[in-house]
């Protein structure tokens, strides 16, 4: 049985996923420029950590559970193009973003895609070029 400071922390990733889902209004790039990490990230660790733990999840699902739909549809409806400023002030604060380990390859998408608990209710350079590429790009690739 998990121990409470694992549900605690559990519950904590619920409430940011439920609120990330919720405000679709932010763009991935500011809060990369503000905080360093982004939905991206956060799918990015989904990831890993379902993998050290033996689940082998394919990163597709992984941002699946994030972004509470495919990426490809959360992007058609959602995302905007970064702004000059926007990519300005993103290269400029590349030594403050969250860094990733090397993440295990992307086994074959699983039949039916994760989804985060009904109790939600509700390596930096792959980040740094989908994040440039993030208009360009139909899904996210397998991080390395």
């Amino acid at each position: 049985m998990p121990s409470l400071q694992t549900e605690i922390e559990a519950y904590a990733f619920r409430q940011l996923v439920a609120h990330f889902q919720a405000r679709t209004d932010v763009q991935n790039i500011d809060v990369m420029n503000l905080t360093g990490f982004c939905r991206n990230c956060l799918s990015k660790w989904y990831f890993k950590g379902a993998h050290v733990h033996g689940l082998a999840i394919n990163y597709d699902d992984a941002c699946e559970v994030v972004y509470g739909e495919p990426y490809g549809d959360w992007k058609k409806k959602y995302a905007a193009p970064a702004s000059p400023a926007q990519m300005e002030q993103f290269t400029a604060n590349q030594h403050l973003h969250a860094k990733h380990d090397k993440l295990p390859e992307s086994p074959a998408p699983l039949p039916m895609p994760l989804q985060p608990t009904a109790s939600a209710h509700v390596s930096h350079v792959s980040h740094v070029a989908h994040v440039t590429a993030m208009e360009s790009t139909p899904a996210p690739a397998a991080p390395t």
